[in-house]
C-alpha cells in the first residue's frame, strides 16, 4: 500500500492536463447545445445571417481575433469582474466594456435592420460566443484574483 499512493500520484501527475476553461471544445458544445434547442423561426434567421455555417463554428471567432490591432478593445468583452461584497445594482463597471454590456449590445445589433450581413454575422458570433463565456465561472468573478490566476492552491498532504 505504501507505493501505491506515491505511484499514484505520479500517474495522476502524468496524465492530467492544465486547465484551459472552456477552449474552443466549450464554446463549440454550448453552440451544438443552443442549436438543438431554438425555435424555427431563429434558425431560419440564423440560417440567412451564417450562409449555412454552424453557430459552433462560429462561436470560435470572437477569441481568435481579439489580439489583433483592430480588435483588441473586445479583450475586456469576455468577462465581468465583481467582488463578493458588491451588488449587482451598483458595482463599478469597466469603461471598456465587459461581457454583459457586449451581450446586451450585440442582441440590440442583431435586432436591428441596419446593419450589413457581415455586420450581423460579427454580432451573432460575438453574441453566440459571449452567451458561452458568460456561463465560465472565472469569467465572472472577483476582480483581484484575475481571473482566478492569482488564487493560491494548498494540496492536500497525505498521511503515511
Amino acid at each position: 500500500m505504501g507505493a501505491v499512493i506515491p505511484l499514484l500520484t505520479i500517474w495522476l501527475v502524468l496524465l492530467s492536463a492544465p486547465a484551459l476553461s472552456f477552449g474552443a471544445d466549450g464554446h463549440r458544445i454550448i453552440a451544438i447545445i443552443a442549436e438543438n434547442h431554438i425555435r424555427a423561426k431563429t434558425a431560419a434567421a440564423i440560417q440567412e445571417i451564417t450562409d449555412g455555417k454552424s453557430l459552433a463554428t462560429l462561436s470560435l471567432w470572437p477569441d481568435r481575433i481579439r489580439y489583433l490591432p483592430a480588435w483588441r478593445q473586445s479583450k475586456y468583452w469576455h468577462y465581468i469582474s465583481i467582488d463578493d461584497h458588491e451588488k449587482f445594482d451598483d458595482f463599478p463597471r469597466n469603461p471598456d466594456g465587459d461581457v454583459l454590456s457586449s451581450l446586451e449590445y450585440f442582441f440590440a445589433q442583431l435586432k436591428s435592420a441596419e446593419l450589413t450581413r457581415q455586420q450581423r454575422l460579427e454580432a451573432l458570433a460575438f453574441f453566440v460566443h459571449f452567451v458561452g463565456d458568460i456561463h465560465q465561472p472565472l469569467h465572472v468573478g472577483r476582480r483581484d484574483d484575475r481571473g482566478g490566476n492569482k488564487i493560491n492552491l494548498k494540496w492536500l498532504k497525505l498521511s503515511k
